[in-house]
């Protein structure tokens, strides 16, 4: 099914399927997707704002532009979105448990976000741009962090020998974070 310029609001789609379906500037106010799949679809310039996005299936789902602004998104496994993740930004969300892992997050967007418990293994984050986001029991490793920007975040640890951070930049209070892991405390 296609989906063309739209509003969804407050609508409770606990574990339906969107498997196949096609998504272009549609914005979803206020929706409850529990469980719900969209397995397969493609999403373009859409917005999720204020939706309860928590074990949503998006196997082999394709991204483009989509926006996510207070949304609560638990337990969502987006490494089997076949690494097709552009453009993406997640404002004033909560994301807990959730993995990215292996995707392309080229130039992906956090801005005041708590993402706790996530795992970004192998992730290309180039570019990416991270504001006021906690990352609190979130793991990165074998990720290409180079020029990310993690602004005014916390809890970032990320181990420098495990991953590529050639022109990262991370506040000056998670530089001990950083160097905890060659055995130097900040006093």
């Amino acid at each position: 099914m296609y989906y063309e310029e739209r509003a969804i609001k407050d609508r409770k789609l606990v574990g339906e399927s969107f498997s196949g379906d096609e998504f272009f500037e549609v914005v979803f106010e206020r929706c409850d997707f529990t469980e719900s799949r969209f397995d397969d679809g493609d999403l373009e310039e859409c917005t999720f704002d204020n939706c309860d996005l928590s074990l949503v299936s998006f196997n082999g789902a394709r991204f483009k532009g989509v926006r996510f602004i207070g949304c609560k998104i638990q337990g969502v496994d987006f490494s089997k979105n076949s690494s097709l993740f552009f453009d993406c930004t997640f404002e004033g969300c909560t994301l807990r448990y959730c993995t990215f892992g292996d995707l392309n997050l080229k130039g992906v967007e956090f801005r005041e976000s708590q993402v706790e418990e996530c795992n970004f293994e192998g992730c290309d984050m180039r570019g990416a741009i991270i504001e006021e986001s906690s990352f609190r029991g979130s793991s990165f490793s074998r990720c290409d962090l180079r020029k990310t920007k993690f602004k005014k975040s916390e809890d970032i640890g990320i181990n420098p020998v495990d991953n590529k951070t050639e022109g990262m930049e991370i506040p000056a209070l998670e530089a001990g974070n950083i160097l905890s892991y060659f055995g130097i405390k900040l006093k």
